[in-house]
């Protein structure tokens, strides 16, 4: 276990940088702690000014103020936006970790570059791992893109396959256009189609409920079609269903009829940032 002493994690996505202070070493309260979540718009840190500006407002939030804390980031907004969070750093004096994908002891990812698998996707399926009781888990977060990853127990690989040396393994997944940009793209793309809000009705009977409800309907087919291929792959008839991101919460209801258990598991991105920390606490840069 890691010294007690300031830290800030930051999950920087690609519409919105949420940042979470003061996160003590022991395992968080996290009911209570995620109100405490600040989001600032990713395009608000642009500039190395403005990443100072954001990074001195949350310092007040610290435990300890005035003692220099360590920036925990996972980040998918690519190099030049970490760039200029460690330019921010340096100029403030405070340390900073960036989130890798690797593998440890409790996760361990089939991906054959690991390197390519999503920061974000990595750090919300170490989360589900620490947290489920099934054997068989599938993550969604529901965000710019909306992702799907399939968490499983390594006793359920094991037979006839290679061994494992974490207790869970992230078998792999999927990435399609999330909610926001399917509904700007049918506005973008074409001449006569508004934009549309998401929606949900049984037979859309105007051009805005026909979009809001279709993206809806292509949301939910999706993950039900991989709840099927995981239930095939892994024989568990239930798997786990946990749903993250934005439109999380407006998707549930038709998320609930799927036939397995749900788990509405918010900020799951800043839980597997603590986690990974605490699994490798790594070397501040």
């Amino acid at each position: 276990m890691v010294e007690t002493r300031n830290r800030l994690y930051v999950d920087a996505g690609n519409t919105m940088v949420k940042l979470l202070p003061s996160l003590a070493d022991a395992v968080p309260d996290w009911q209570n702690l995620l109100p405490a979540v600040r989001s600032v718009p990713g395009d608000q840190w642009a500039s190395l000014d403005q990443a100072i500006e954001h990074l001195q407002d949350i310092a007040p939030a610290m435990q300890h103020p005035g003692a220099y804390p360590v920036v925990h980031m996972c980040s998918v907004r690519g190099p030049a936006f970490e760039q200029v969070i460690r330019e921010a750093c340096t100029q403030l004096g405070w340390s900073l970790q960036v989130m890798q994908v690797q593998n440890n002891t409790l996760l361990q990812t089939q991906y054959k570059q690991a390197t390519q698998l999503g920061k974000d996707r990595w750090a919300a399926c170490l989360a589900v791992a620490a947290a489920t009781s099934s054997k068989a888990n599938l993550v969604v977060s529901f965000g710019t893109a909306t992702t799907l990853d399939a968490v499983v127990h390594a006793s359920l690989l094991s037979q006839g396959r290679e061994s494992f040396s974490a207790k869970w393994v992230h078998l792999g997944g999927f990435i399609v256009p999330g909610v926001d940009t399917m509904l700007n793209s049918l506005a973008h793309a074409t001449a006569q189609l508004p934009k549309a809000a998401l929606d949900w009705v049984d037979w859309p009977n105007t051009t805005e409920q026909a979009i809001g409800a279709g993206v809806a309907r292509q949301q939910i087919s999706m993950v039900r079609d991989v709840m099927q291929a995981l239930r095939s792959e892994t024989g568990q008839t239930a798997p786990t269903l946990w749903c993250t991101g934005g439109h999380a919460v407006r998707l549930l209801p038709a998320l609930l009829t799927l036939g397995c258990p749900v788990e509405s598991f918010e900020h799951a991105v800043l839980r597997g940032l603590w986690l990974g920390q605490q699994l490798d606490p790594g070397v501040e840069q």
